[in-house]
């Protein structure tokens, strides 16, 4: 099981604290930035955690024939294959046992460059089980600009803090981010059986 709650301290985390190139939000977001930004942030105030780096995902790439095209970056955060692997150092100890929930076989965030449409796809099967995925959209620049949309033609608006479930194998699904921002969030790939409290 997936709670509220922990929902909620995912969202918290992500839109307040070093992740993958975030800064803390004083006024405006940040977002993720380049490697010489965050250097600089780094050496200017010891006290920061140092993020890892942005690329395009290792989730993304090679498991369609243009998905590096799709210009989604980020990073992952939790890996289940063969053995599974936390990113303990990337995170503080309360969302690090929320990672420790078996039921999640995978982890990370993803920033949705502006302009970039990905196109209908089904994800594939590359756990040990069936999953559904969860996103938690971190920031959304123009959210009238941001959705997804399904193989029976509905358009869901991604709002920012409100988690959303998806059978993400079993149904043909696209991602639109039209506004002139990128857009950010995190999100889990659950066992398809897990109770995800929304």
């Amino acid at each position: 099981m997936i709670t509220r709650k922990e929902l909620n301290d995912l969202y918290e985390w992500g839109v307040t604290t070093v992740i993958g190139n975030t800064l803390e939000r004083k006024g405006e977001y940040k977002g993720w930035l380049d490697k010489q930004e965050i250097d600089d942030i780094v050496k200017a105030d010891k006290s920061v955690q140092k993020p890892f780096s942005e690329k395009k995902a290792d989730k993304y790439i090679g498991r369609y024939r243009d998905f590096g095209t799709y210009m989604v970056t980020g990073n992952w955060l939790k890996m289940s294959r063969k053995l599974t692997t936390i990113r303990k150092s990337a995170m503080p100890e309360h969302i690090y046992k929320i990672h420790q929930n078996p039921d999640i076989l995978y982890s990370g965030y993803a920033n949705l460059q502006p302009g970039y449409y990905i196109s209908p796809h089904k994800d594939p099967d590359v756990y040990i089980e069936r999953y559904k995925r969860v996103q938690i959209p971190l920031y959304l620049p123009e959210k009238d600009k941001m959705y997804m949309t399904w193989d029976d033609g509905r358009r869901i608006y991604w709002e920012e803090g409100e988690p959303q479930v998806w059978h993400v194998m079993d149904h043909l699904h696209s991602g639109n981010n039209e506004s002139d921002k990128p857009a950010k969030f995190l999100f889990l790939d659950v066992k398809l059986n897990t109770e995800v409290e929304l």
